[in-house]
C-alpha cells in the first residue's frame, strides 16, 4: 500500500488558532514568550480538571524553525489538545511542554512531522488521528463532536477511539521523548528516527509502513517495550542504511492480522514476537534478510524469505520455514560484514570443538541459536550504541528450540545451523532441548549442510535431506549432536543421485555424523542414505544405548578408483561408548558397486551387542566388518 512517504511539500507557516469550545477556559496563545532560553510561542489557558489540562484548537501547526510550547501549570500531569477544524496539523519545528507533563495531540484530519520537526517533551507524547480520547470513568475528549468545558473529566485516559476513515500520520522527523512515545492513526507512514525513554508504540488501524534510504537511516529505539501494530498490515523495509534498525530495552513485538513484512535488523533486551491480533504466533516475510537478536525468547509462526539469523538468550519457537535466497554482505551475519559485531557472530565453535563459518550472503542460511550468554559477546540486544543503553530486562528460563519444517528453494540448497550450545548461558537448565521437523537443504547443483548442536535432548521428527540432484553434484553433510538422548524419527538422506550403473557419472554424497551424550534411537523405519559415486561416512556414537529397528543404513558407492586407494571407500561406525547396541531387522551396507574398495563397517559396544534378523554387508574389494567391544 503506497502511503506517500516522500513529498512533504513546502514547510507550513506556523499557525495555532484556539477554538471557542471551552468557553471562558479557552486556550490562549502568547507568540513572544521565552521558554528554556529561546523565543517561543506559549500556549496557556485551557480547562484544568484535577491533574488534567484540556486545550482545544481550530488549527494547530508548527512552522519550520518555530518553537511551540504548552504551559505546564503546577499539579498538571496530562495535557490533552484537540483540533476541531478540518485541516491536518503540520509539525515542522519544535513542539514541546514547558514542564514534565505528558502531551496528547488529537487531530482526526491527519498529522505530518516534517524532516526538521523535533519534540521537547520530558514526559510522554501521544499523537493520534483518532477522534476522541476515552477515560476510565467513561467520559471522552473528542474532536469530531467537541465537549464543552463542564463535561471534562479528572479521570485517567485509557485509550483512543476512531471515526470512519481515520487519517494518516506521516513522519520524516527525528522524534525523541523522555518517557513513552505513541503514534496511533489509520495509517502510519514513517521515515527518520523515533526514540523513547520508555515504551514506543506505533499503531495503525490499517497499515504501518516504514522505510529508510541510503542517506537516511530509520531507527526506532525504545528504553522499554517496542510495539509495531498494523491491524491489516505491517510493511517494513529498513536495510538501505547500515545504522537502520529496531532496538528495544524490553520486549519487541510486531503485530498484525496478516503476514508481517519485516526486512530489517531487530534487537530486543526482552522477548521478540511476531503475533496476530489475538496474540497467537504470526508469520514473517522478508525477501531480503532479517537479523533478530534478543535477550529473551523469540517466537514467530511461519517464515518465508532470505537468509534468517536468530540469536536468543532464551528459547526459540518457529513454524515452517522457507529460505528463498541469500542476503547482502551488509545485511547478513558473515565474516565480511562491516559491522564488527555481526561479523564476529559468523565464526561458531561447536560443542565438540569443531569450528564452522556462517555466511548468509553467499549461502542461503537458516541460523538459529538459543540460550546465548550475551555477557560473553561483544554486543548486547537493546544496547544500540546510537541511542539507549538498555540493561537486560528479561530473565530467560530455557534454551529450548522448536522448529517446524524447513526447505530451501535455491539451486545450491543452503546451510542450516541450529544450536543451544553457542556461548551457552550456564544459568539456564541443562535440560533444554531441540525439536525439529523435516529439513530439506538439497539442491540441483549441490546440497547444503545440516548442523544441529543440542544442549540436552534432540529429536528430528521429519526427513533430513542434503542431497545433490545433479549427476556431478556434491551432497551436504549432516551433523547431529545431543548432550542427552537423541531420537531420529525419519530418514536422513545425504546421498547423491540413485545408483543404477556403476559406470554412470554420479555425484559425491555427504557424511552423516550423529553423537548422543545419552541414548541414541533410530525410530521404526528411520533410514540413513549416503550412497553415491563416492559414498559418505556414517558415524553413530552414543554414551548410552543405541537402538535401531526396521531401518536401512546404506553407504553404497559406485567408485571405480584404483583398488586399495583409501580415499575411495567409506566407513560405517555404530558404537556405544558406555552402553549396548541393539539392532533388529536392520540392513547395514558399506558395499561398493564399482571396482574400488568396499567400505569398513564397525559395530562396537562397551556392554553387549544384540543383532537380530539383520543383514550386515560390505561387498566389494577388501570390504571389512568388525563387530565387538
Amino acid at each position: 500500500m503506497a502511503l506517500g512517504l516522500i513529498g512533504f511539500g513546502a514547510p507550513a507557516v506556523g499557525q495555532v488558532v484556539p477554538d471557542a469550545t471551552l468557553g471562558a477556559e479557552r486556550s490562549r496563545v502568547s507568540p513572544d514568550a521565552m521558554v528554556r532560553g529561546a523565543s517561543s510561542t506559549l500556549i496557556e489557558g485551557g480547562a484544568v480538571r484535577g491533574s488534567n489540562l484540556f486545550q482545544s484548537f481550530q488549527e494547530f501547526n508548527v512552522g519550520d524553525g518555530q518553537r511551540v510550547y504548552f504551559a505546564n501549570p503546577i499539579g498538571v500531569q496530562n495535557i490533552f489538545s484537540r483540533v476541531t477544524g478540518a485541516n491536518a496539523s503540520n509539525i515542522f519545528g519544535t513542539l514541546g511542554v514547558a514542564g514534565g507533563a505528558n502531551l496528547f495531540l488529537l487531530n482526526p484530519n491527519g498529522i505530518l512531522f516534517g524532516p526538521n520537526a523535533q519534540l521537547d517533551i520530558r514526559g510522554s507524547f501521544l499523537a493520534t488521528t483518532g477522534d476522541r480520547v476515552v477515560f476510565s470513568d467513561g467520559n471522552t475528549f473528542g474532536a469530531s463532536n467537541p465537549q464543552a468545558a463542564p463535561l471534562l473529566t479528572m479521570s485517567a485516559p485509557v485509550g483512543v477511539q476512531y471515526g470512519a476513515g481515520a487519517a494518516t500520520i506521516r513522519s520524516q522527523a527525528n522524534l525523541a521523548v523522555g518517557q513513552d512515545l505513541t503514534l496511533a492513526a489509520g495509517n502510519l507512514a514513517l521515515q527518520g528516527r523515533l526514540q523513547s525513554g520508555g515504551n514506543l508504540t506505533l499503531q495503525a488501524q490499517d497499515t504501518v509502513q516504514i522505510r529508510d534510504s541510503a542517506s537516511q537511516p530509520f531507527t526506532a529505539t525504545a528504553g522499554s517495550r517496542l510495539l509495531i501494530q498494523g491491524d491489516r498490515s505491517v510493511d517494513i523495509f529498513a536495510l538501505n542504511h547500515p545504522l537502520s534498525g529496531f532496538f528495544a530495552g524490553g520486549d519487541l513485538i510486531l503485530r498484525s492480522a496478516n503476514t508481517v513484512g519485516g526486512d530489517a535488523h531487530f534487537q530486543s533486551g526482552g522477548n521478540f514476537r511476531i503475533e496476530q491480533m489475538d496474540g497467537t504466533a504470526g508469520n514473517l516475510f522478508s525477501p531480503h534478510d532479517p537479523v533478530i537478536l534478543a535477550n529473551g525468547d523469540v517466537t514467530l509462526g511461519d517464515y518465508s524469505g532470505a537468509s534468517l539469523h536468530i540469536l536468543a538468550g532464551g528459547s526459540v519457537t518457529l513454524g515452517n520455514i522457507s529460505i528463498t535466497g541469500t542476503g547482502t554482505t551488509n545485511d547478513t551475519i558473515n565474516p565480511g560484514n562491516p559491522d564488527p559485531f555481526l561479523a564476529s557472530l559468523a565464526t561458531v565453535q561447536l560443542s565438540n570443538g569443531e569450528t564452522i563459518l556462517l555466511n548468509g550472503s553467499t549461502s542461503s542460511t537458516l541460523d538459529v541459536r538459543a540460550g546465548v550468554n550475551w555477557s560473553q559477546l561483544p554486543g548486547f540486544p537493546g544496547n544500540t550504541g546510537i541511542g539507549i543503553a538498555a540493561p537486560p530486562t528479561t530473565l530467560a528460563t530455557s534454551a529450548n528450540i522448536v522448529l517446524g519444517d524447513v526447505d530451501f528453494t535455491s539451486p545450491s540448497g543452503g546451510m542450516v545451523f541450529i544450536s543451544n550450545q553457542y556461548v551457552p548461558n550456564g544459568l539456564l537448565p541443562l535440560s533444554s532441548e531441540i525439536s525439529v521437523g523435516a529439513i530439506d537443504t538439497g539442491g540441483n547443483s549441490a546440497g547444503g549442510a545440516i548442523v544441529i548442536d543440542a544442549r540436552d535432548r534432540l529429536t528430528t521428527q521429519g526427513l533430513l535431506i542434503t542431497s545433490a540432484f545433479s549427476a556431478n553434484g556434491s551432497s551436504g553433510n549432516v551433523l547431529l549432536r545431543a548432550g542427552g538422548d537423541l531420537r531420529v524419527m525419519d530418514d536422513i538422506d545425504a546421498a547423491s543421485v540413485a545408483i543404477n550403473d556403476p559406470n554412470t557419472l554420479l555425484g559425491t554424497s555427504g557424511n552423516v555424523d550423529v553423537w548422543a551424550g545419552g541414548s541414541l534411537t533410530l525410530s521404526q523405519g528411520a533410514n540413513i542414505f549416503v550412497n553415491g559415486i563416492a559414498s559418505g561416512d556414517v558415524t553413530l556414537k552414543s554414551e548410552g544405548d543405541i537402538q535401531i529397528a526396521n531401518s536401512v543404513i546404506d553407504s553404497t558407492s559406485a567408485s571405480n578408483d584404483v583398488p586399495g586407494n583409501a580415499s575411495s571407500f567409506s566407513t560405517v561406525q555404530i558404537e556405544s561408548l558406555s552402553g549396548s547396541v541393539f539392532l533388529s531387522n536392520v540392513e547395514v551396507s558399506a558395499t561398493n558397486a564399482g571396482s574400488a574398495n568396499a567400505g569398513d563397517l564397525f559395530i562396537k559396544a562397551s556392554n553387549r551387542i544384540e543383532i537380530a534378523n539383520s543383514k550386515i554387508s560390505s561387498d566389494g574389494y577388501l570390504g571389512r566388518i568388525f563387530i565387538g567391544s
